[in-house]
């Protein structure tokens, strides 16, 4: 029985091993395509002269100028190390910018909370006046707010009975225009005194007519 788990115990062991070596194996060449690819790279290599054009197989240069972001990139017959700072440096100044904008509008952002927060306060001040919270939720007890919503309420308790007798009233005079011909009439004659005064001479002159006409025939009979 222990020879069998001493055997089973090695046999693990055994593959622990065996996966270890295959990790190690994998590592060891991507090492060495690494040191490869940085053997073949121009930009790795050493120089006895400082160059100030990037070698076009730079590819690890040629990316990263693409990568700052300069415009003419595609329009350049040589990219150059001092155009790759100025495009670094160009980035860093936009950085510090962001960050001086960012740090004005934070204080902005500040002096305007400060400013709610000192408004609310004197608004709570007008609103919860003399109010107290150790038994719950303060109440609106202002005097002047009071007195003013009273005044509204029967300012519009006014209105609505106001409001009522001026239907009343209108409904009213729409029944007697409608069962006596002399008030439309007389309607009429004030709207056009108001609003055209040809139209009110053309109809004092039918009813002078009409009247003229009601006498004569009067004195035959």
């Amino acid at each position: 029985m222990a020879y069998e788990i001493e055997g089973r115990n090695h046999c693990d062991t055994h593959r622990i091993l065996t996966a270890t070596s295959l990790e190690l194996k994998k590592t060891l060449l991507d090492l060495e395509e690494r040191e490869e690819v940085m053997k073949n790279n121009p930009g790795h290599a050493s120089q006895t002269m400082q160059r100030e054009t990037i070698d076009s197989r730079d590819s690890f240069m040629v990316a990263l100028h693409k990568v700052l972001g300069n415009p003419n990139h595609h329009q350049q017959l040589f990219l150059t190390y001092s155009s790759l700072q100025d495009a670094a440096n160009n980035i860093e100044d936009e950085v510090l910018a962001a960050r001086t904008s960012v740090a004005t509008i934070s204080t902005a952002k500040d002096q305007r909370m400060a400013d709610l927060e000192r408004q609310l306060k004197i608004y709570e001040k007008v609103l919860y006046s003399g109010s107290s919270t150790s038994k719950g939720l303060p109440q609106l007890s202002s005097p002047q707010l009071v007195d003013m919503m009273t005044r509204l309420e029967a300012m519009l308790s006014r209105l609505e009975t106001t409001i009522r007798d001026t239907i009343t009233d209108v409904e009213q005079k729409k029944k007697i225009l409608k069962s006596d011909p002399l008030q439309i009439k007389g309607r009429n004659l004030f709207v056009f005194f108001m609003n055209d005064f040809a139209m009110l001479q053309q109809a004092m002159v039918e009813i002078e007519t009409r009247w003229e006409a009601n006498r004569v025939s009067t004195e035959r009979q």
